[in-house]
């Protein structure tokens, strides 16, 4: 079941209406409309955000030990630099 839906109208900036259509253009998305209610759905009040960022911060500090930047990029760019 679907959620019921409100129509409202909104002005925006023509750069933002121009990343909107680009989305679509793209192929992205389907119509402007699909592109603003996925930008829409991605918006979260400040305490959400923040409790999600604590949360990842959480489970990147129990995932082990880091690793120095440098080492990682050498070994992406070791892997990946070979494919066409």
């Amino acid at each position: 079941m679907t959620a019921p839906t409100q129509t409202l109208t909104v002005t925006i900036d023509s750069a933002t209406a121009a990343k909107l259509q680009a989305s679509v253009d793209a192929g992205t998305y389907p119509t402007v409309t699909a592109a603003a209610r996925a930008a829409l759905e991605t918006w979260y009040d400040p305490v959400q955000a923040k409790e999600e960022i604590r949360r990842l911060w959480r489970e990147g500090v129990e995932s082990g030990p880091g690793r120095p930047a440098e080492d990682v990029f050498r070994d992406l760019m070791a892997r990946y630099t070979d494919i066409p």
